[in-house]
């Protein structure tokens, strides 16, 4: 599976808005106001920078609860002390001044998984909110950020008109909502911001979270919205965008207890392309199949919890201009499929997503292994260990080798041998000359004390000249070193 990189961003120029009544609410941002990237570009270098060291843009004192730090060299942790004080920590990585900052519910997450792409193209940080209440460390970036404008993603159900109301206090420009009667007439309402004939629509499960969000990125990077159906019916709102957006084709996110393959089925109806479906085993495996679109060698890879969706959802415009995977783990453990796929596309870096309770410590340490610079580690460890087993192995031998080296011991053990004459015999009795050598080599023998035993034997029987009995341990296949050692060793 490959993304479209090459699709123009023009799409997304001029104010996207919804009507609601006589009330137009604009949703986008023109970039064609704005110096292209530079706002999250630089942005999202300060703040890969500053993870790096521990600290990221140096936080007020209200973040004094987040942790923002290295784990290992290549491996760090943005965190804080709930969902809330998390979001803000993602959201220092953005400039001040950003031209929009956008507000959802962190309690539940449709409106803004539907409006990651959109806040990515807009290089705008997505901030959770309690349906009643500012947490203290958003009330704080926010101050931090003074974005131009704020969206609210929801309803008065998921967002108060009183928070909606005290977010005025945090922008020069207006606070607008974008809403509808439910998560897919929302997840449609932000949709609408995606002009017609887009390269691709997503559609996910509107009641389940992972597919969607580990899609996030993906769908930002290739300028297609994210939309929302149910497992078994494309709800009325949803088929209504999708009949505007008329996209060139759609991919279904998740497996089909996901999302039926009458729904896929049902959806062909709405592109002239292909209906295609990304998904694995479990949420995991689909996260993996998602990240499968990514290149080897990506400068970075988010990471979070699987079984809990706020701190990627803040985290997904940060990861869509980083044009970087997020990948779900569970809390404890790094499911075999994501193992396999980081271990492919072999991160520079990896960031984990959320405190310890949500990525474990140990987790956060294995991802370390899992890293370009873990991986070739690692591969150097294999080898020295391969290298290590292997000369293990030949010094053990085999059968056959630790056979001959019996049968030369024996032989030693009552006559004297030269080397060469002892090889010689171990091939008589049918040995490999490989495994005779072998054999002899290791029979830890001192070849000049056995010249000097040959030519004492050979003195016992018959009677030699110095250099006749020197020729004769020769012929017997001992130097002439050792023999002239052997025949000293007589006296002769």
């Amino acid at each position: 599976m490959s993304y479209n990189k090459g699709v123009s961003k023009s799409a997304f120029s001029g104010a996207v808005s919804r009507d609601f009544g006589s009330l137009r609410r604009p949703l986008g941002v023109d970039r064609k106001s704005l110096p292209v990237k530079t706002q999250l570009g630089r942005c999202v270098a300060a703040f890969s920078a500053a993870i790096l060291v521990g600290v990221i843009l140096s936080p007020s004192p209200a973040f004094a609860t987040t942790e923002t730090g290295a784990v290992q060299d290549t491996v760090t942790r943005v965190a804080g002390a709930d969902r809330f004080a998390t979001s803000a920590a993602i959201a220092a990585g953005f400039s001040a001044g950003v031209p929009v900052a956008y507000v959802a519910n962190g309690y539940s997450f449709p409106d803004a998984l539907s409006a990651a792409p959109v806040a990515a193209d807009a290089n705008a940080p997505i901030l959770l909110v309690a349906p009643g209440d500012i947490p203290g460390a958003i009330r704080d970036q926010l101050t931090r950020l003074q974005p131009q404008r704020i969206v609210v993603l929801g309803g008065d159900a998921a967002v108060s008109p009183t928070v909606a109301s005290a977010l005025k206090s945090y922008t020069a420009g207006s606070v607008t909502r974008v809403a509808g009667a439910d998560r897919f007439a929302t997840s449609a309402a932000i949709a609408a911001g995606f002009s017609a004939g887009v390269p691709v629509a997503y559609v996910a499960n509107g009641y389940s979270f992972p597919d969607a969000l580990s899609a996030a990125p993906v769908a930002a990077d290739a300028n297609a919205p994210i939309l929302l159906v149910a497992p078994g019916d494309i709800p009325g709102a949803i088929r209504a965008q999708l009949t505007r957006l008329q996209p060139q084709r759609i991919v279904v996110l998740g497996g089909e207890a996901a999302v039926s393959p009458a729904v896929a089925a049902a959806l062909d109806a709405y592109t002239t392309g292909s209906v295609t479906r990304v998904a694995g085993a479990d949420r995991f495996a689909t996260s993996a199949a998602i990240a499968g679109g990514f290149a080897v060698g990506v400068p970075v890879a988010y990471v979070a919890n699987g079984y809990s969706f706020p701190d990627a959802l803040s985290a997904a415009p940060v990861a869509a201009d980083a044009n970087a995977p997020i990948l779900l783990v569970a809390p404890g453990d790094i499911p075999g499929a994501i193992r396999a796929q980081l271990s492919r596309i072999q991160p520079e870096r990896i960031v984990v997503l959320g405190g310890e309770a949500a990525v474990s410590p140990a987790v956060a340490t294995a991802l370390g292994s899992l890293t370009k610079s873990g991986i070739a580690a690692q591969a150097e460890r294999d080898a020295a260990a391969a290298a290590a087993a292997a000369a293990a192995a030949a010094a053990r031998g085999t059968i056959s080798q630790q056979n001959a080296l019996r049968s030369a011991t024996s032989y030693l053990n009552v006559l004297p041998f030269s080397r060469s004459g002892l090889i010689h015999q171990l091939e008589f009795e049918n040995f490999s000359n490989q495994d005779a050598t072998w054999g002899v080599d290791r029979a830890n023998v001192d070849w000049n004390e056995q010249a000097a035993k040959s030519a004492k034997n050979y003195l016992e029987f018959s009677s030699f000249s110095r250099s006749g009995l020197i020729h004769q341990l020769e012929f017997e296949g001992f130097s002439t070193a050792q023999a002239e050692y052997g025949v000293n060793q007589t006296g002769l």
